[in-house]
């Protein structure tokens, strides 16, 4: 594993691509140039002896003499880069023999007269056909001799050497300020990289100290963008949550506290005689107790929700007899009100896979809160209707409706609309709470809509049967 911090990671890569990049460069090219200066030095020393030939044919009209006349030149030429630089050096182990060296001609009768030694000595005949490392040589279209090259190839010269060498020299220093400017590159195009992540990891450690309302600035739409939008989401959703569990946790305290102030009031004064035992105080202190069970039961159904483990006994369910039944529970209580309630009949709605208590308990609590907030005259309705691969179950009421900047929260535990009224009702707030978990545990969907002084409908979607 490597150590060190994500800029160090980025800068040592680019460097480390600049520098194999620069490398393999380096060494195609030298490889091609080395190639192409043997290439060309073989070239130039077969046109120039080819010219030396012909011009000698044109001074004297016969090649006789050329060896002697040029192995002169070949010397003089030799003393002459002695005395200049000592010469070139004597030929290695494995290299290859001075450009004079690699040379030799024939006449026009294939006679060697100049040798290509060890295989052409002077005087020697040429076999024909001739092999290939014969070049014929005319001049005027007559075929004056025959040029000797050698199939080794070239020695270079010492400048043809220098030249070589500072080929290298220059591929050396663009290798070096490659990798530096890689280095700087990376330097700053790590910048947009590192520092949000080290934002990011600033924000987490304050998180994991307890400051979970955390925000990153968000300055890219790349992956790094999107990382820390999906941050902040996570901060503002785990800071609600801590938010919301601490105003529960209060909640809790205080529907706990109120029924229990009230029993303990009335037991404290009975022990003490200064109130009588009347059956009509026994039936508050019982109603008290009634209640904290109500709140404890609903407080353990949504522990078992959330952890997954709420039993369902699912069965087939006919959603047109789960309307009528919980319409029957409850038109009695309508009727006390002068609340009209009622089902829209749909026939063609499909029946669906339910625990048909559970599914009753939510139409029973979204029906109780319809009458509580509906005035006298008004009407409750429930419908049931086909939808795409499932059932859409709605309660509508006419009632006072919801205002729009509670709507988003009225699902929420222990949340309350109107505060006095609900406690004053004596329910706990967490009946909604329960229905939305009561629907997801069955794979569904609940939704709510409302307008102030219109009323409130809430949509309940079920998946049918599979």
């Amino acid at each position: 594993m490597i150590k060190g911090s994500i800029r160090l990671k980025l800068i040592l890569s680019y460097a480390a691509i600049a520098l194999l990049i620069t490398v393999a460069l380096s060494l195609f090219t030298r490889w091609n140039l080395t190639g192409d200066v043997r290439n060309l030095l073989r070239e130039q020393a077969i046109l120039n002896f080819e010219d030396t030939i012909i011009d000698y044919y044109e001074d004297n009209e016969t090649l006789e003499g050329f060896g002697a006349e040029y192995q002169r030149k070949q010397d003089r030429k030799n003393k002459r880069d002695k005395d200049d630089d000592d010469g070139p050096p004597p030929p290695q182990n494995g290299e290859p023999p001075p450009n004079n060296a690699i040379l030799g001609l024939a006449d026009a009768d294939g006679r060697v007269i100049l040798p290509l030694k060890p295989k052409f000595e002077q005087g020697d005949r040429l076999n024909n056909p001739y092999p290939k490392e014969f070049q014929l040589i005319e001049f005027n279209g007559e075929t004056i001799g025959y040029m000797l090259v050698s199939q080794d190839r070239f020695r270079r010269t010492p400048a043809e050497s220098d030249y070589i060498n500072r080929a290298n020299i220059a591929f050396g220093a663009g290798s070096v300020i490659a990798v530096g400017l890689a280095v700087l590159l990376g330097f700053f195009m790590s910048r947009p990289i590192v520092n949000p992540l080290m934002s990011l990891t600033k924000a987490s450690q304050a998180m994991a100290a307890g400051k979970l309302d955390q925000q990153v600035s968000i300055e890219t739409d790349d992956e790094i963008g999107q990382l820390a939008q999906a941050f902040n989401q996570m901060s503002s959703d785990l800071d609600a949550s801590n938010q919301q569990r601490k105003q529960m946790t209060a909640d809790i305290a205080h529907d706990l506290r109120s029924p229990l102030a009230v029993i303990a009031g009335y037991i404290e004064s009975m022990r003490d005689e200064v109130l009588a035992p009347t059956p009509a105080r026994f039936d508050t202190i019982y109603s008290e107790i009634e209640h904290l069970q109500h709140l404890i039961s609903d407080l353990r159904t949504l522990s078992r929700a959330d952890a997954g483990e709420l039993p369902l006994n699912l069965q087939h369910i006919n959603p047109q007899e789960l309307i009528d039944r919980t319409i029957s529970t409850f038109q009695l209580q309508a009727e006390q009100k002068n609340i009209e309630i009622e089902a829209v009949t749909n026939l063609e709605v499909p029946p669906i896979k339910g625990d048909e208590e559970r599914l009753a308990q939510v139409l029973g609590n979204l029906i109780n809160n319809a009458i509580r907030h509906t005035p006298e005259n008004g009407a409750i309705r429930l419908n049931g209707a086909k939808a795409d691969n499932g059932v859409r179950l709605s309660i509508e009421d006419t009632g006072e409706g919801i205002p729009a900047d509670a709507l988003p929260h009225v699902f929420d535990r222990f949340y309350r609309v109107d505060e006095a009224r609900q406690q004053n009702s004596g329910e706990s707030g967490l009946g909604l709470a329960i229905a939305k978990s009561l629907i997801e545990a069955h794979g569904g969907t609940i939704e709510v809509f409302s307008r102030v002084g219109f009323g409130t409908r809430f949509d309940i979607f079920l998946p049918t049967l599979a």
